[in-house]
């Protein structure tokens, strides 16, 4: 399990605990191939001790994460064109701390800005072995709030509260983008962690949880899948129907162009 720092906060009379990492509740499990953007990371914190994170290839040389998923890391180990991520992956690297890069603004303690990137100094074989990037919205798409709109989630998370381990196989859910008001109602008026940059879906009907951190949120745009969330945190208790809080990639599309040299459309 990825950390164990934990954000608290008071909702109506109950204390709920908001948690940094999560995984697929609820969902199905991917067809091998059926997201071929999908990267595994696992994080090594000390010679020891490792933990697991999501990622998406943007590009063959570029990893988008959490960036809480690369704090206090010692290396990550990067795993792509990947279904069980106990048998052989088609792409494998190590990387350093030296060759990751956080947000500059990014707050360990509330999640702002919470996106990161893994620069790979071996570039990933694209249309081989079921690897290809995923795309980024587009430049007419920065200020949409995509609300009521439906997106995927995949994660190799934990499946339930009560699991233990991570999932072997890779698997998503199917949930709706809502209000950013409808999001801070569910948890609390005094829930100060929201901010525009971030998206809510409903967890009605699932949700993810530990070890999906990082994971992509994507749907289509214009006939591609597109990547417009990253999993950044939520309910501890992943079953308890609370939304799940992600980190709008429209709001750091100027960012990722400017640290990637990728093009935007």
């Amino acid at each position: 399990m990825l950390m164990t720092l934990l954000i608290s906060v008071n909702v109506q009379a109950e204390n709920l605990k908001l948690e940094r990492n999560l995984r697929i509740v609820g969902g199905q499990v991917a067809r091998p191939g059926q997201f071929p953007h999908a990267a595994a990371l696992i994080l090594h914190l000390t010679l020891s001790r490792s933990s697991f994170c999501g990622g998406n290839i943007i590009h063959q040389n570029y990893i988008l994460t959490a960036a809480h998923c690369l704090d206090d890391i010692t290396r990550v180990e990067v795993l792509a064109g990947v279904h069980n991520i106990w048998r052989n992956a088609d792409y494998r690297e190590m990387v350093e701390p030296r060759d990751i890069r956080k947000h500059p603004q990014y707050n360990q303690e509330t999640l702002l800005n919470d996106i990161g990137l893994v620069f790979l100094l071996q570039r990933i074989p694209l249309n081989s072995g079921g690897m290809q990037r995923i795309a980024l919205p587009p430049r007419n798409h920065m200020t949409n709030r995509f609300v009521g709109s439906t997106g995927t989630i995949i994660g190799w998370g934990r499946t339930s509260d009560t699991s233990v381990g991570i999932s072997d196989v890779l698997r998503f859910v199917t949930l709706p983008i809502i209000a950013d008001q409808q999001c801070i109602d569910t948890y609390n008026t005094n829930f100060n962690y929201f901010n525009p940059t971030n998206m809510c879906i409903s967890g009605a009907r699932g949700s993810s949880c530990n070890g999906d951190s990082g994971s992509g949120m994507h749907l289509n745009i214009n006939g591609q899948m597109t990547l417009i969330g990253l999993v950044s945190y939520g309910s501890s208790t992943c079953e308890s129907g609370h939304p799940p809080v992600m980190t709008r990639v429209t709001s750091y599309l100027e960012w990722i162009a400017a640290n990637t040299g990728i093009r935007l459309m």
